[in-house]
This record gives structure tokens, C-alpha cells and sequence, in this order.
């Protein structure tokens, strides 16, 4: 006797009026839930409807995986978009709007899809419209500023927007320094897919800190689609205002911070910061160096060292992240390892962008490097 014939015997034998579940579909078989003692008769016609029903639930969740992996892979691009962006969208960190489209001069737009973490803020835009867009390459909102119900600054790339918009709420800002109401997002622009009447696109935006915001608030003034080999240009002007109410998974996401424990008497490397959320983990470092230029001497030395060391990675390179089941996570292939060498002290500050998701964070994390091929350990404590 099989596992399968040892359940159905199971569930017979205790003769369950209401049951649930995998009992419930076999019952119910029968259309009635009187009492009924064991057969070899029944025990064969049921153990035919469970194979049937498990078959048919296989095949099903087969199938919508299979639909959840395309919907994923037709918002995201791997070779363009972090492992870590793409786990946790696979994993339902993804918002669907299910908006309806909104129709102005001729333009048919809708907000698709949303994801945003402390670092990360992927917006995906459809346009239907009854201009060729086929023979666009690039395409872009025009004056764009997305803001929150604190009326935080999400996101602007337009200085007189961006002005007029503080000048109103009375935000005090500094072009250099931005403060807690103006988050300095870096982005970039992706056709996703194209048709002669209708284009869908991503926004990927990149903060040091988003807020976690309930509602976005997004204002602009139309769009402008083009093509960079020629003069093809096409230009819609008319002013929209869209407000998105985000998912509370967004507002109640989790930021986890590590504290550094340096091993091996290690001098030469520290943790200014280690930061993670739920697609990826940021980890600020201070390197120092032996190559310092003595201010008369700057102009003439930077290529001689830069030419002779090469680019601070062939002075630190291997950097990984290891968590407490023996996972290694390296830096993001597809997201800029900022580095900034200054001169004067020989310190290289480095930020890495480590794809780790949140799910495969542990309390403790090895961060381990080689620096002039010599291996540097340092542990990483998640703070409490």
C-alpha cells in the first residue's frame, strides 16, 4: 500500500463529515456526507479523483509560475537590473496598480508597476498613444516631480521645478547639500517593450535613502518621445497629476544596520556604515592607502600613480559578503561601486552595493576582502 492509499484509507476510516482541504475535494466527490464504510470499490474511484485533482494542481501551479516568472522578466531586465531587485519581486515585494488607463490629448497613460526600498524605486509607465512610437528609442517625462504625503521630494530632475516646488512648502534646500526633505535620486531610463501605437518603460531610481512613504504624488508636463539617430521628435505637453497609494509592505519594510568587528589586527580597512534593506546591502568603507600627492606636486603625480597602480580595484578586489549559512553574496555586476581618492590623506572611500536580500540577512555577516592579496575578515553584527 501506497502513501496515497494509506491517506484515503485514513480519511475514510474516521468517517470526517466536514473535512477541509485535499479531504474536502474527495468527499464532496460523493455529493453526500453520510457516514460510508472502507471498499476497495471507493478506496480506487477516490484514489482516481486525488491523483486526477494533485495532477491538475501541479499543472496549475506550474503554469502560473510560469506566468509570474514572465511578468517578472518583462518588468526587469538581469542584465540591466540587480539579482536582488529581482528576488524580491519574485517574491511578491512588487507593487501591480491595476490602474486604469488616463486618457489626455490623445495620450492613454498608466502607472503598472511600483517597487521601492531605502535604496531602490522602479516605476513602470505604459503610453498608448496615436503617434508612431515604433520608430522611438528613447522617451522621457517631461518636468517631472514625484513627491509623498510629507511632502518629501522623491524625486525631481528639473531645477525649476524643483525650486518652485520648496519656494511653495517652505523647504529650505541647498543645491550641495540636501537635507531630509530632498532625496538626491540618481535614475535612468529603459524601454521595456514597443508596438507602433503603444511603449512601456521603467524609471530605475537610486537614493542613499528613500522615505517610507504611503502615498507618491506625481507631477508633470507631458512627455517627450524621440529617436537619437534622427530628427524623429514627438511632443506632448498637456499637465498630469497622478497620486498612487503604496503597499504597507513599502511603508513597514524593515532597515537593518551592522556594526564592524575588525579581525587579524586589521588597520587598512573600516565599515563607516553597513546598511541593508530588502533588495540589497550597502557597506561604506575607508581604505587607506600609501599613495598620497603632495599638493605641489598633484598635477604631475595623479597619472604617474593612476598608470602605475591602476584603479583602486587592483588594490582591493574579491569583495564578498558571507552569511551565517555559508551564502556568498558579491558586489551588484550592474549597479556603480561609487570611489572617491583623496589625494591628500591616500584614503580611497568605497561604497559597495552587495545583493543580499533581506530574507538572507543573518545576525551576523562576513565581510571578506583581499587588499594587496592579502585576505582582510570583518565581522558584522546586526544591531538590536
Amino acid at each position: 500500500m501506497d502513501n496515497l492509499d494509506i491517506m484515503i484509507e485514513k480519511t475514510i476510516k474516521n468517517k470526517i463529515y466536514e473535512p477541509y482541504g485535499y479531504e474536502q475535494a474527495i468527499l464532496t466527490a460523493f455529493d453526500n456526507k453520510k457516514k460510508f464504510e472502507l471498499s476497495t470499490f471507493f478506496i480506487a474511484i477516490i484514489k482516481t479523483i486525488v491523483t486526477l485533482f494533485a495532477g491538475l494542481v501541479i499543472t496549475l501551479s506550474a503554469v502560473f509560475a510560469k506566468d509570474i516568472y514572465n511578468w517578472i522578466y518583462s518588468i526587469f531586465n538581469p542584465e540591466t537590473t540587480g539579482e536582488g531587485i529581482i528576488k524580491v519581486a519574485e517574491e511578491g515585494y512588487l507593487y501591480n496598480t491595476e490602474m486604469e488607463y488616463i486618457n489626455k490629448d490623445g495620450i492613454n497613460f498608466k502607472i503598472e508597476n511600483i517597487l521601492m526600498d531605502d535604496f531602490n524605486l522602479y516605476i513602470t509607465f505604459n503610453i498608448e498613444s496615436e503617434e508612431i512610437l515604433d520608430k522611438i528609442d528613447a522617451v522621457e517625462i517631461n518636468k517631472m516631480i514625484i513627491t509623498d504625503e510629507n511632502k518629501n521630494i522623491i524625486f525631481c530632475d528639473n531645477k525649476e521645478i524643483y525650486e518652485k516646488y520648496c519656494g511653495e512648502n517652505n523647504i529650505e534646500y541647498s543645491e550641495k547639500n540636501m537635507n531630509n526633505s530632498y532625496t538626491n535620486s540618481g535614475h535612468g531610463i529603459e524601454i521595456l517593450s514597443k508596438t507602433e501605437n503603444n511603449i512601456r518603460f521603467i524609471y530605475k531610481m537610486y537614493s542613499t535613502e528613500y522615505p517610507k512613504s504611503e502615498k507618491l504624488n506625481f507631477d508633470f508636463e507631458g512627455f517627450h518621445f524621440y529617436n537619437r539617430n534622427n530628427n524623429y521628435n514627438i511632443d506632448k505637453n498637456d499637465k498630469w497629476n497622478i497620486k498612487v497609494d503604496l503597499l504597507k509592505e513599502f511603508y513597514k519594510r524593515d532597515t537593518v544596520f551592522y556594526n564592524a568587528t575588525y579581525k587579524n589586527n586589521n588597520s587598512k580597512v573600516i565599515v563607516e556604515n553597513a546598511t541593508a534593506s530588502e533588495s540589497e546591502m550597502i557597506v561604506n568603507l575607508k581604505i587607506k592607502t600609501e599613495y598620497k600627492i603632495k599638493e605641489k606636486d598633484r598635477k604631475d603625480k595623479i597619472e604617474e600613480i593612476i598608470s602605475s597602480i591602476g584603479p583602486e580595484d587592483t588594490l582591493i578586489d574579491n569583495i564578498i559578503i558571507e552569511n551565517e549559512f555559508g551564502h556568498k553574496f558579491g558586489v551588484s555586476p550592474v549597479k556603480e561601486q561609487e570611489s572617491i581618492w583623496d589625494t591628500a590623506t591616500g584614503e580611497i572611500t568605497k561604497k559597495c552595493i552587495f545583493e543580499i536580500t533581506n530574507k538572507e540577512l543573518t545576525d551576523k555577516l562576513t565581510l571578506k576582502l583581499f587588499m594587496n592579496n592579502k585576505e582582510i575578515t570583518i565581522v558584522l553584527n546586526k544591531r538590536s
